[in-house]
Protein backbone atom coordinates (compact mmCIF):
# COMPACT_ATOMS: atom_id res chain seq x y z
CA UNK A 1 0.00 0.00 0.00
CA UNK A 2 1.11 3.01 -0.87
CA UNK A 3 2.68 5.03 2.53
CA UNK A 4 1.19 8.45 1.70
CA UNK A 5 -2.69 6.92 1.01
CA UNK A 6 -5.16 8.10 3.58
CA UNK A 7 -7.01 5.29 5.27
CA UNK A 8 -10.27 6.99 5.68
CA UNK A 9 -11.30 10.00 2.79
CA UNK A 10 -12.43 12.67 4.53
CA UNK A 11 -12.12 14.70 1.40
CA UNK A 12 -15.06 17.17 0.22
CA UNK A 13 -15.49 18.21 -3.40
CA UNK A 14 -16.99 21.86 -3.64
CA UNK A 15 -19.28 23.36 -6.14
CA UNK A 16 -21.31 26.39 -6.51
CA UNK A 17 -25.72 26.35 -7.11
CA UNK A 18 -28.55 29.07 -6.61
CA UNK A 19 -25.51 32.26 -5.40
CA UNK A 20 -24.05 29.40 -2.42
CA UNK A 21 -20.93 27.21 -2.28
CA UNK A 22 -21.71 23.64 -1.36
CA UNK A 23 -19.55 20.46 -0.58
CA UNK A 24 -20.00 17.13 -0.66
CA UNK A 25 -17.99 13.87 0.33
CA UNK A 26 -15.76 13.23 -2.72
CA UNK A 27 -15.76 9.35 -2.32
CA UNK A 28 -19.15 9.09 -3.55
CA UNK A 29 -18.53 11.87 -6.44
CA UNK A 30 -18.09 9.59 -9.74
CA UNK A 31 -17.44 12.06 -11.78
CA UNK A 32 -18.63 15.67 -13.63
CA UNK A 33 -19.73 15.43 -17.02
CA UNK A 34 -21.30 18.11 -18.71
CA UNK A 35 -25.24 18.48 -18.74
CA UNK A 36 -25.83 17.38 -22.84
CA UNK A 37 -28.97 15.95 -24.19
CA UNK A 38 -31.59 14.87 -21.21
CA UNK A 39 -34.97 13.36 -21.95
CA UNK A 40 -38.00 14.13 -19.90
CA UNK A 41 -40.12 11.26 -18.56
CA UNK A 42 -43.47 11.71 -19.25
CA UNK A 43 -45.44 12.05 -15.91
CA UNK A 44 -41.97 12.48 -14.35
CA UNK A 45 -41.91 14.92 -10.51
CA UNK A 46 -39.53 17.19 -9.98
CA UNK A 47 -36.69 17.27 -8.60
CA UNK A 48 -36.45 14.66 -11.72
CA UNK A 49 -35.77 16.62 -14.67
CA UNK A 50 -34.92 13.36 -17.01
CA UNK A 51 -33.02 10.92 -18.31
CA UNK A 52 -29.62 11.02 -19.79
CA UNK A 53 -27.64 8.46 -21.73
CA UNK A 54 -24.53 7.70 -19.51
CA UNK A 55 -21.20 6.16 -20.84
CA UNK A 56 -23.07 5.10 -23.66
CA UNK A 57 -25.05 2.40 -22.44
CA UNK A 58 -26.77 3.51 -19.37
CA UNK A 59 -29.64 5.43 -17.84
CA UNK A 60 -28.36 8.19 -15.40
CA UNK A 61 -31.36 10.09 -13.75
CA UNK A 62 -30.58 13.81 -13.57
CA UNK A 63 -32.09 15.79 -10.86
CA UNK A 64 -32.48 19.48 -9.98
CA UNK A 65 -30.32 19.92 -6.73
CA UNK A 66 -31.68 22.92 -5.44
CA UNK A 67 -34.99 21.19 -5.91
CA UNK A 68 -33.63 18.25 -3.97
CA UNK A 69 -33.27 20.75 -1.07
CA UNK A 70 -36.54 21.94 -1.37
CA UNK A 71 -35.87 25.19 -3.43
CA UNK A 72 -37.33 26.12 -6.57
CA UNK A 73 -34.21 26.01 -9.44
CA UNK A 74 -33.25 29.57 -10.15
CA UNK A 75 -30.18 28.60 -12.79
CA UNK A 76 -30.19 24.53 -13.96
CA UNK A 77 -26.42 24.65 -14.47
CA UNK A 78 -24.48 23.12 -17.43
CA UNK A 79 -22.58 20.89 -15.15
CA UNK A 80 -23.80 17.16 -13.73
CA UNK A 81 -22.16 16.15 -10.46
CA UNK A 82 -22.31 12.59 -11.19
CA UNK A 83 -22.66 10.30 -7.88
CA UNK A 84 -22.77 7.00 -6.38
CA UNK A 85 -25.47 7.14 -3.17
CA UNK A 86 -26.63 3.39 -2.06
CA UNK A 87 -25.61 1.61 -4.66
CA UNK A 88 -27.64 3.51 -7.35
CA UNK A 89 -25.81 6.63 -9.63
CA UNK A 90 -27.78 9.71 -9.83
CA UNK A 91 -27.02 12.77 -11.31
CA UNK A 92 -27.13 16.09 -9.65
CA UNK A 93 -27.15 19.94 -11.92
CA UNK A 94 -24.50 22.48 -10.32
CA UNK A 95 -23.52 25.65 -11.86
CA UNK A 96 -19.79 24.86 -11.56
CA UNK A 97 -17.29 22.69 -9.38
CA UNK A 98 -14.97 24.62 -6.68
CA UNK A 99 -12.03 22.48 -5.58
CA UNK A 100 -11.31 19.61 -2.93
CA UNK A 101 -10.91 20.71 0.89
CA UNK A 102 -9.94 18.58 4.01
CA UNK A 103 -13.47 18.18 5.73
CA UNK A 104 -12.01 16.39 8.46
CA UNK A 105 -11.68 19.00 10.90
CA UNK A 106 -12.70 17.57 14.56
CA UNK A 107 -15.86 16.35 12.65
CA UNK A 108 -17.70 18.91 13.70
CA UNK A 109 -19.83 21.21 12.11
CA UNK A 110 -20.39 25.03 12.28
CA UNK A 111 -24.38 25.42 12.33
CA UNK A 112 -25.90 27.46 9.20
CA UNK A 113 -25.93 31.10 10.88
CA UNK A 114 -27.79 32.57 7.51
CA UNK A 115 -31.29 31.06 6.80
CA UNK A 116 -31.93 30.16 3.77
CA UNK A 117 -34.86 28.49 1.93
CA UNK A 118 -32.93 25.13 1.65
CA UNK A 119 -34.82 21.86 3.75
CA UNK A 120 -32.38 22.34 6.48
CA UNK A 121 -32.47 18.30 6.76
CA UNK A 122 -30.50 18.11 4.13
CA UNK A 123 -27.48 20.42 5.25
CA UNK A 124 -24.78 19.33 8.01
CA UNK A 125 -22.94 22.14 8.38
CA UNK A 126 -20.75 24.62 7.00
CA UNK A 127 -17.02 24.81 6.90
CA UNK A 128 -15.18 28.40 6.44
CA UNK A 129 -12.04 27.36 3.85
CA UNK A 130 -10.13 30.37 2.98
CA UNK A 131 -12.74 32.92 3.78
CA UNK A 132 -14.71 31.23 1.98
CA UNK A 133 -18.44 29.99 3.99
CA UNK A 134 -18.95 26.55 2.36
CA UNK A 135 -22.64 24.58 3.09
CA UNK A 136 -21.87 20.75 3.61
CA UNK A 137 -24.79 18.41 2.36
CA UNK A 138 -26.26 15.53 3.81
CA UNK A 139 -26.77 13.47 0.75
CA UNK A 140 -28.93 10.83 2.25
CA UNK A 141 -31.19 13.47 3.18
CA UNK A 142 -31.06 14.81 -0.36
CA UNK A 143 -31.42 11.11 -2.14
CA UNK A 144 -34.85 10.96 0.32
CA UNK A 145 -36.18 14.47 -0.96
CA UNK A 146 -35.38 12.80 -4.80
CA UNK A 147 -36.78 9.26 -4.45
CA UNK A 148 -40.43 10.55 -2.14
Amino acid sequence: MNKHMRLTDNRLITFHLSGHDFAVPIEVVREVINAEKIDQLPGGRKPLEGLMIYRRDQALPVFSLTQALGRESETPGDLILVVELDGQMLGFRVEKIGRVIDGSGNGQYEPLEEELAFDPETIRGTINEKGLTVIVLRLEKVLGNVLN
